[in-house]
């Protein structure tokens, strides 16, 4: 099995907070700039398999120009997309971005790109794995799979959840 492939797995393997941290480490070596949790963590503003957004901000010139980043554990559906383009919107962002360790459904890739009212694109899957791969997230610096991270990933993920909920957010 590929090193990438296995990174999917694990990906997909991971708590919801976890992902978020770990998107959080990959948009920010990716050159998005400041990144910064959105409202809604309860879970009953999740759905039935977590999903969270992130705000990007990073100045261009005399431009600031932010990023919208849905995080799913689940399929990335046209759903998705919907609520992501409303999410962009709402919050005067140029562009939004659903990442998921998971595929996309064959009706996203059919949509993307289709006209919205918003610019949404999809990073999921191999895609996601390959992305984390090229910027060293996840990885050693061989390229294997860094099983450490993600154990280190999970124990920072529980801290983030005890504090959330000590501080009833």
């Amino acid at each position: 099995m590929s090193e990438t492939r296995l990174l999917q797995l694990e990906l997909q393997d991971r708590s919801l907070h976890a992902l978020l941290l770990a998107v959080q480490k990959a948009l920010s070596r990716s050159g998005y700039g400041d990144v910064q949790f959105l409202g809604r963590r309860r879970p009953r503003q999740k759905s039935r398999f977590g999903g969270h957004d992130l705000v990007c901000e990073t100045v261009m010139g005399p431009n600031l120009h932010r990023t919208v980043v849905k995080v799913l554990r689940d399929s990335v559906r046209t759903r998705h997309l919907d609520e992501l383009a409303g999410a962009v919107i709402r919050t005067g962002a140029d562009s939004g971005i659903v990442v998921s360790p998971f595929p996309q459904t064959k009706e996203v890739a059919r949509h993307l790109g289709s006209g919205r009212a918003a610019r949404v694109h999809v990073v999921a899957g191999a895609d996601m794995a390959e992305w984390f791969a090229g910027f060293g997230v996840g990885t050693t610096k061989d390229g294997r799979l860094d099983r450490q991270y993600f154990l280190d990933l999970e124990v920072a993920a529980e801290q983030v959840e005890e504090f959330l909920a000590k501080e009833g957010v």
